[in-house]
């Protein structure tokens, strides 16, 4: 490859590596956020202390929850093999915490956070003794929601971890602890961005009680002081190679087009339309910020395989601003269930054909993608990819098939970004 592109690589992969797309910490209980209140049986409100919790009272506010259930496939569903736990409504529980930017702001490195967020309370769970919760993404709720911060109250517990999963990393959040570290009494966070992948595992004892919050973008607010990481460069290293990458003429006609695979999924219902409207994460809002920055024009697409292929057995890619209709445009392999819809989607305005090999040239396209490749119904495009797509970076998620809610209005898709220099 280029040594251009691995410098424009490797300057932007490294600060990468080093984000984390979940923070998370302890807040004290002070004499504001020391009472949670709650509805009980009887439909009187009970009270407890968060300063001196005890057994009593977890199992106390354990009665008053209800089955806790979840969305599969568009329903509301409630099945105890898959998730067993117990749920307050935002309406039946009060709680005087105001959770502040801070709490999430290490979700967004590089000060690429330009507008606040709002916390929208949401619930409370119960996770009594084997209570679980297996795999699944947060439901989004628009497309400005962006994630959940969980709140761990200081009820004693054992076991419950919350384990989070993306891109191949991996955490396992014990919030309980977490708390036993604290010293004074405290509740103990974690924020996430919802598309991740998490679950709770089994609670071996005790009862481990949660508050969730909704996270959403708002312009309307502040966005948090960002504080850069000692030891950090002024500027960001990508943003350094690509200005000089755009200062050789020879770099702009040798690689017309950039491309970028994203790390997080997105939420919408059939097409990218306004990209101001895309409320990008972590490492993905440093990449647009810094595009911006630089004057560089960027189209966000998504990314398609062709019909009958899995992605090992070529590199032939469509690039498309829609959505296939319908939930059975793709099998469990992530491949378009029909060669119509593919044709149909490929010839219209603003669709192309591209390889996701690293060089832009046509090797390893086979012999049946030739047939596309050589054909004049179709567009293509000379794309380098700086940051090469996975098969997992595929759109491969028209339903979504576990969540927290039903399927509300959007759904998670994978995107990419192409750069074009003029």
């Amino acid at each position: 490859m280029d040594s251009t592109i691995l410098r424009l690589r490797d300057s932007l992969a490294k600060q990468r590596n080093l984000y984390v797309p979940w923070t998370f910490g302890v807040v004290p209980i002070t004499p504001t956020t020391s009472t949670l209140f709650y509805k009980s049986q009887d439909g009187t409100t009970s009270s407890i202390s968060l300063s001196s919790t005890t057994t009593a009272q977890a199992e106390d506010l354990a009665t008053v929850c209800k089955p806790a259930t979840f969305g599969r496939n568009g329903e509301d569903v409630l099945d105890l093999t898959y998730r067993k736990a117990g749920k307050l409504d935002a309406g039946d529980f009060a709680w005087n915490f105001n959770p502040n930017s801070e709490v999430a702001s290490g979700l967004f490195p590089w000060n690429s956070l330009k507008q606040g967020i709002n916390f929208e309370l949401y619930k409370l769970n119960v996770y009594g003794k084997d209570s679980f919760f297996k795999a699944h993404q947060d439901t989004p709720r628009g497309s400005n929601m962006f994630g959940s911060l969980v709140v761990i109250l200081p009820f004693e517990h054992k076991g419950g971890k919350l384990l989070l999963r993306h891109r191949g990393r991996e955490h396992a959040f014990d919030g309980y602890a977490t708390l036993q570290e604290a010293s004074v009494p405290s509740a103990a966070y974690i924020a996430f961005y919802s598309d991740i992948e998490h679950e709770v595992s089994s609670v071996e004892s005790g009862n481990r009680v949660t508050i969730t919050y909704n996270m959403y973008f708002s312009k309307a607010k502040e966005p948090p002081l960002f504080q850069a990481p000692i030891g950090s460069p002024l500027e960001h290293p990508f943003k350094a190679a690509l200005r000089s990458f755009l200062e050789n003429e020879g770099n702009i006609k040798a690689h017309p087009h950039l491309g970028f695979g994203l790390e997080h999924a997105y939420p919408f219902k059939t097409a990218i339309t306004n990209p101001a409207d895309m409320h990008l994460k972590g490492s993905d809002a440093v990449l647009v910020h810094i595009l911006n920055d630089l004057d560089v024009e960027f189209s966000f697409y998504l990314l398609y395989i062709l019909p009958d292929y899995k992605p090992e057995y070529s590199s032939l890619r469509l690039l498309s601003k829609k959505l296939l209709e319908g939930p059975e445009i793709l099998d469990c392999e992530n491949e378009l269930s029909s060669d119509d819809r593919f044709d149909r989607m490929a010839v219209e305005e603003g669709s192309f054909l591209v390889s996701v090999a690293e060089s832009p040239s046509r090797p390893r396209w086979g012999d049946w993608p030739k047939l596309y490749i050589e054909s004049e119904r179709f567009k293509t495009l000379p794309v380098t990819w700086v940051v090469l797509p996975n098969n997992e970076q595929l759109d491969n998620s028209p339903a979504m098939a576990y969540g927290n809610e039903p399927y509300v209005q959007d759904f998670y898709h994978q995107l990419c970004i192409v750069v074009t220099i003029r």
